[in-house]
């Protein structure tokens, strides 16, 4: 994947790309974390153990849930009072947050070291807004 993403920034100068791929791989680390709160997972069997492909940088879609993540869909399985879902909700949405808020820093990190064309290059392939 990240040869693909090399090639599509137009990098040709191994220097330049090994300063970048860090930069590339935040983001790319970010997004998925960020992504894991949809419960996408669950939905095409992945359970609530993530499933699918597990794999390093550039692996499958899924990831180990977080512990916000993994409490709050206990307290829904086990039918819990309301009020406990509420506050369990509330952490879980605080957490994506913060998640959010690193994936944006790792976006805006990324993009002061890309030209132009890269950067709206890195948009179609959506790494960066």
């Amino acid at each position: 994947m990240m040869d693909r993403i090399k090639e599509q920034l137009a990098f040709t100068n191994d220097t330049d790309w090994d300063a970048v791929k860090p930069l590339v791989q935040k983001v790319m680390d970010s997004r998925r974390e960020v992504g894991t709160g949809g419960g996408m997972g669950r939905m095409f069997g992945g359970g609530r153990n993530g499933g699918g492909n597990q794999g390093g940088p550039g692996g499958g879609m899924f990831v180990q849930p977080s512990p916000e993540q993994e409490a709050l869909q206990k307290a829904l399985d086990d039918n819990a009072p309301v009020a406990q879902i509420k506050d369990l909700l509330a952490k879980y949405k605080a957490s994506q947050k913060v998640k959010q808020a690193k994936l944006e820093e790792a976006q805006a990190n990324l993009k002061k070291v890309l030209t132009a064309k890269q950067e709206a290059q890195a948009v179609l392939l959506g790494l960066v807004n």
